[in-house]
């Protein structure tokens, strides 16, 4: 035993007695031999120590040599190969607790195992692969890093908004649509309009209008506090996410203007009384007619700065978002900002107007399901939160980081489309496809730029909100004219003339590509019908007139 070996020499040391010629170097003495066998056991315990180091770093292998190994075998030596395998889960767990800050470490350490072997599975079955598709490598750690191309990204971004594979119109499900592809904005115009027909040539405006009057598809406050149209079974988190964002701002403006919470609530009941009671849908200007004299005051001068008038806005919004009252199409066209209310005749779900955390973990889950590879400004952005809420709602998910060369360092992609993105090597086919103005595709990846040939990034087009401003087309954010696409590329522009009502197209190029004239020539004629005979007008927003929209083409005569 090791402490027999320490103590024993020193024992007979202290009996013997002292001596002019020690035995220890006397040659072949007994102490000679006693001194080569202490020395032995410590070169063999260390030769021990040190091969058990290089077993564990390495791989087990066979130490049966010379005496000092049969010692061991009575006193084994620690196993230091042990202590590797500690290591992934320490790694683990620090990975883990930064999670909340770093969605990256939190997945690609320490998440999810069906996450770790995709991406190692895509890094050491691919590599071979030729040099358009994605490139992978793997980290010491066993972290994926996923590298694709512009081209790559932007072919997805099209197949997830549906311009890929436009559906069919047999049997066209609007909800459906929405649901998989994502809510679209709606600005009092007939935009929203285009918006559905770019991802289902056959929809028309009669069954668009009768999915939102049948509740399949309903008009809600959304992502900023915007009106979008949604389907039904989201238009709870839409309400929630809203409700959440407003809520401080509401609080604020009524400090300000003199008003408390315990006002609107007593107004809220008196509104929901008066609609209930008169069983036909109520302009906000009818609601406040048929209000009584005394619900209602003015905020006067204190009110007007902040915005508020009265107070009838507030309870409105409050109603709405806890699912008491709906909105109702006026006139039951989309291409209007005039609603009606009614009483709820559908249930929108519990809704926690306080918490911000649960509808913005469904809302950015499904943001990834439509928009990405996307990263957390554009997300926090496009909801209107900040990156650190988007951070700790990607931490919660399967997610992986994504390089895209020439757009973004960090993007973020759900795990289980990471085969998708891998296997999609051909871009969309070569369809025309005539956006609305602010359509999700480009809005969403700041601006237009990404689609467009970087050859054309010096075209100067007129800008949303400019005043006619016009500036370089790789650097506008959102555009004044509505784009044209051919497959994931923007090639020009398009607008439609009320004085002759056709379409008209400008390309960047002067001329459409070879082989694509007359599949231009026909989009053109059949988007100026379905104008023409459905929609009647082209007016993108509210406040838009003819006049104004016949400008906007004649600049693209020009």
């Amino acid at each position: 035993m090791p402490a027999k070996s320490t103590t024993r020499p020193a024992a007979e040391k202290a009996a013997r007695p002292s001596s002019t010629k020690p035995a220890a170097k006397k040659p072949g003495g007994a102490a000679g031999a006693k001194a080569g066998k202490k020395a032995g056991k410590k070169a063999g315990k260390k030769a021990g120590k040190k091969a058990g180091k290089k077993a564990g770093k390495r791989r087990p292998e066979s130490t049966s040599a010379s005496k000092p190994a049969k010692k061991s075998a009575r006193t084994p030596a620690k196993r230091p190969a042990t202590k590797p395998a500690t290591k992934p889960a320490k790694a683990v767990t620090k990975a883990a607790k930064k999670a909340a800050t770093k969605p990256a470490k939190a997945v690609t350490k320490a998440g999810t195992k069906a996450v770790t072997k995709a991406a190692t599975t895509a890094v050491t079955t691919r590599s071979s692969a030729p040099a358009k598709t994605p490139t992978q490598t793997a980290t010491r750690a066993a972290k994926a890093t996923l590298r694709i191309p512009l081209e790559q990204a932007r072919a997805l971004w099209c197949r997830k908004q549906g311009l890929t594979r436009p559906a069919s119109s047999g049997g066209l499900d609007h909800a459906a649509l929405l649901e998989s592809h994502g809510c679209l904005r709606t600005l009092g115009g007939v935009d929203v309009y285009f918006a559905i027909r770019a991802r289902a040539p056959g929809a028309t405006r009669a069954s668009i209008d009768a999915a939102c009057e049948a509740g399949a598809i309903r008009v809600t406050p959304a992502a900023r506090g915007c009106i979008y149209l949604a389907p039904a079974r989201h238009v709870a988190d839409y309400m929630a996410l809203a409700a959440a964002l407003q809520r401080p701002r509401t609080d604020r403006d009524l400090a300000r203007a003199g008003a408390t919470r315990d006002e609107v609530d007593v107004l809220a009941a008196t509104a929901l009384e008066v609609i209930t009671r008169r069983g036909a849908p109520l302009t906000t200007a009818e609601l406040r007619a048929a209000l009584p004299a005394s619900a209602l005051r003015s905020l006067g001068d204190a009110g007007k700065r902040v915005g508020l008038s009265s107070l009838l806005p507030v309870a409105l919004r409050e109603l709405e978002f806890t699912g008491r009252i709906e909105r109702a199409l006026a006139g039951g066209r989309l291409d209007t900002e005039r609603y009606l209310w009614r009483p709820a005749a559908r249930a929108v779900g519990a809704l926690d107007v306080g918490d911000l955390a649960l509808p913005l973990a469904a809302i950015a889950h499904r943001c990834l399901e439509w928009f990405a590879p996307i990263t957390v400004k554009q997300l926090a952005t496009w909801i209107g939160v900040s990156q650190r809420d988007i951070k700790a709602a990607l931490a919660g998910m399967q997610v992986l980081p994504v390089t895209i060369e020439g757009h973004a360092d960090e993007a973020w992609l759900l795990a289980r489309d990471l085969d998708e993105l891998v296997e999609l090597r051909e871009a969309p086919p070569r369809e025309y496809l005539f956006l609305p103005f602010a359509d999700t595709l480009l809005a969403i990846h700041d601006g237009p730029a990404v689609h467009v040939d970087p050859a054309h990034h010096g075209v100067r087009v007129k800008t949303w909100g400019g005043r006619g401003k016009e500036e370089p087309l790789g650097a506008v954010n959102h555009l004044g004219h509505r784009p044209l696409l051919l497959g994931d590329r923007m090639v020009g522009l398009w607008e439609y003339s009320p004085r002759t009502q056709t379409v008209v197209a400008r390309l960047f190029d002067g001329a459409p590509p070879r082989g694509t004239k007359a599949a231009l020539a026909t989009g053109c004629q059949q988007l100026a019908a379905f104008i023409r005979d459905e929609l009647e007008h082209a007016r993108s927003f509210s406040l838009d007139t003819d006049e104004r929209v016949q400008a906007r083409a004649d600049e693209l005569s020009a």
